[in-house]
């Protein structure tokens, strides 16, 4: 069963029972896409979807996280070769976020960089308060034939 349905933003680690709701997706032809706020969460998630038909894991470290895991950089670009989708990526310059607005754009642009290099990466980059930095980083970092982006804000 194919759904046509697509939810390209889904924690699925962080529901109660991932197995299940992997399963749920699966059996109703949902194509989804499991992002990850931080590397480590990474194994565990691509274990999780490795023989699924309509879930796939996405390799991230989520802005709101930075400020405590910006040292799992390293781990994140460890793992970039295992994964085809990034997520979740970004910045966020929200109030309770935004004493480490300079340490995300560092970690984005980073992240922009490796992504650009390995090529044919798609990502979906968080952005909150920060849509024109968001864009322009990907400009610079990100040429549009290095790979996809797909953008996901809140505006109020």
């Amino acid at each position: 069963m194919n759904s046509g349905l697509v939810d390209f933003h889904c924690h699925l680690d962080l529901f109660p029972d991932p197995v299940s709701a992997i399963n749920d997706a699966e059996q109703a032809g949902v194509y989804t896409l499991t992002v990850t706020t931080t590397p480590k969460a990474w194994p565990r998630n691509l274990e999780l979807t490795k023989s699924t038909k309509h879930v796939r894991a996405a390799l991230g470290l989520h802005p709101q996280l930075v400020m405590e895991r910006s040292d799992e950089v390293s781990l994140w670009e460890q793992y970039l070769p295992q994964a085809r989708y990034i997520g979740e990526v970004g910045i966020d310059a929200g109030p309770r976020y935004y004493r480490s607005l300079d340490l995300q754009k560092q970690v984005f642009e980073r992240i922009l960089q490796h992504c650009a290099a390995a090529g044919g990466k798609v990502l979906t980059v968080h952005s909150v308060r920060s849509a024109t930095i968001v864009l322009d980083l990907i400009e610079k970092y990100f040429p549009t034939e290095n790979g996809q982006v797909v953008l996901h804000w809140f505006t109020g």
